[in-house]
């Protein structure tokens, strides 16, 4: 992690590409599993589109920061990307629970992994800021 970290601390831009590529990466599978996969998902639709529209959403501003950058205060917007990152992460598990009667298995390893490769980033954008 500390390798990772000396890393992205070189090219802090990096890390806003690596958000956006996650983030859109999110917004397909979600997409992928609402319209070709969901005899094998109990989550709702209408759960997976909000789910993918905010992912999408983290997309378009990690994109706009990485373009930008130059003309960015970066640890802000980082900062603001992180606890983004975050609150997506709360609210699955807010609806994985509120949907525990219909969900499946499936959903719950999905959504967990997807949780937990989010919170890694978000553990490394939020030493960044505050390195």
């Amino acid at each position: 992690m500390k390798t990772l970290l000396i890393k992205l601390a070189k090219s802090p831009k990096k890390i806003f590409l690596l958000d956006a590529l996650g983030a859109l990466i999110t917004c397909s599978l979600l997409l992928i599993i609402q319209s070709k996969l969901g005899i094998y998902f109990g989550m709702p639709d209408k759960t997976i589109i909000v789910l993918s529209i905010l992912a999408f959403s983290l997309f378009w501003y990690s994109t706009a920061c990485f373009l930008l950058f130059q003309k960015l205060n970066w640890k802000k917007h980082l900062k603001r990307i992180g606890i983004a990152n975050l609150i997506y992460c709360g609210l699955t598990f807010v609806l994985l629970v509120y949907n525990y009667k219909i969900i499946t298995p499936l959903d719950w390893i999905y959504f967990f992994g997807e949780i937990m490769i989010i919170s890694f980033l978000v553990s490394i954008e939020l030493r960044m800021v505050k390195g």
